[in-house]
């Protein structure tokens, strides 16, 4: 088995002792990027400290396949990568070694229903995102050339570099090109109402990622956990020697094939109760905190808090 054995030294000539880590496995939005699009230093200081005593940094996150690389070189990570909640798995050597796209026939279905009942969307394909409004692609440039970011209709901030090639949702053909994540983004009574139809389609071979009415849809069986899972078996990784840092609902499914999981402070109270330790808010370097334990030797400490209150 590969892990992490140590390079280092302990200053006396002998090699490091081996950590009970041997991966990291890191979210985006909330985990390592800040609202303001920033990560922290000291957090890419820790994990080239983690990667410097071998142990695999890899990033799993609901954005798509270009960004979650360009964060992952942002944070130091290894390009070992989960990215659209475990749709698309990349390996060391920047390929794809699996795909799960939503079923064409389903993808069809849905995004007739979201023209039928005017819903909102982004639908992610491999290399394009589709969106619902001819308005969408002003927005971006306008918001880009102000800021030098821009919002989504959900909320999500975006760093300049990161926009990608809008198409109109019309245009999609699910059938000649892959669907891989819908996201419903307004309006609320709207986006309610179809989750409500896809519910009642069992037929769908779908799932919907979280509860609520902020949810995504996804290929049956796909989740940041199990694409994880299949890409540590692919690297011969053991998953209790895993640690996995997330906020989001989408981060549970980590949390529950792991032997070390830990929510930030600013996640959800429900995402948190999930977790075995809960580190400090994304603005106070909860990331780096855990690291640097990990690299000192000190993890696992106790379970609970390890950075404020759980509750």
């Amino acid at each position: 088995m590969t892990g992490g054995t140590g390079t280092g030294n302990n200053g006396q000539g002998r090699p490091a002792p081996k950590l009970p880590i041997e991966t990291v496995v890191l979210d985006v939005d909330g985990t390592i990027l800040r609202p303001n699009l920033t990560i922290h230093r000291r957090t890419v200081e820790a994990v080239a400290a983690c990667r410097a005593r071998g142990v695999l940094v890899m990033v799993a996150t609901g954005r798509r396949l270009a960004t979650a690389r360009g964060y992952a070189r942002e944070v130091g990570a290894d390009l070992e990568l989960v990215a659209l909640d475990g749709a698309i798995l990349l390996d060391g050597r920047h390929s794809v070694v699996r795909e799960r796209p939503i079923d064409a026939e389903a993808a069809h279905r849905i995004l007739a229903w979201v023209r039928e009942m005017d819903v909102v969307v982004a639908a992610q394909t491999r290399e394009h995102v589709y969106g619902s409004r001819r308005r969408a692609p002003w927005q971006v440039l306008r918001e880009a050339s102000r800021r030098g970011v821009f919002r989504t209709l959900a909320g999500t901030r975006h760093t300049l570099w990161e926009i990608p090639n809008f198409r109109a949702v019309r245009s999609l053909d699910a059938q000649a090109e892959a669907v891989f994540k819908i996201s419903p983004l307004g309006p609320r009574e709207a986006v309610l109402a179809l989750r409500e139809r896809i519910e009642s389609a069992t037929d769908l071979p779908v799932r919907l990622t979280t509860p609520g009415s902020g949810y995504e849809i996804v290929a049956r069986g796909v989740s940041k956990g199990e694409g994880l899972i299949w890409l540590l078996g692919q690297l011969g990784r053991d998953p209790a020697h895993t640690l996995a840092i997330g906020d989001g609902w989408n981060d549970v499914e980590m949390f529950d094939r792991v032997g070390h999981p830990v929510a930030m402070q600013n996640a959800h109270p429900g995402v948190r109760a999930r977790a075995r330790w809960v580190t400090a808010h994304v603005e106070e370097e909860g990331v780096a905190e855990v690291l640097e334990m990990v690299t000192a030797g000190s993890w696992p400490p106790e379970d609970g808090d390890l950075g404020g209150p759980n509750r």
